[in-house]
């Protein structure tokens, strides 16, 4: 059975850019979007290099939901969908921790706070 796929609209937030044409651009050039992580002090964890997404806009209660609404608001706009016209359907890979949390249970060797709880809202 041959089965088709219509692309009609594409956005990406990544570490080379926050568009499809920067990201082609910084792979074409051989760019690397790794350097040394700026978000939280690294002093207690074994690595200081991660390829963080350069980013001014609003952050969420996570970063990626932030970068994946990002990424689909751009899809729609290339799609030529005019605002608050149809629908999208975004499946996110969720992991049960932040950097933050990680950053702090290694600094400290204990859970992170309650108040840190996952709450889907």
């Amino acid at each position: 059975m041959r089965r088709r796929v219509a692309i009609t609209g594409m956005g990406v937030v990544t570490p080379l850019g926050s568009s499809v044409e920067a990201l082609v651009d910084g792979l074409l050039a051989g760019r690397s979007g790794v350097g040394l992580i700026t978000l939280f002090d690294t002093a207690a964890l074994p690595t200081r290099i991660a390829a963080e997404v350069p980013w001014t806009g609003p952050i969420l209660r996570d970063r990626k939901v932030s970068f994946a609404l990002e990424a689909a608001d751009q899809a729609c706009r290339d799609a030529g969908v005019p605002a608050g016209v149809g629908g999208i359907s975004l499946g996110i890979g969720l992991e049960l921790f932040s950097l933050d949390d990680m950053v702090t249970v290694r600094r400290e060797r204990q859970d992170p706070p309650e108040e840190r709880s996952r709450k889907l809202t």
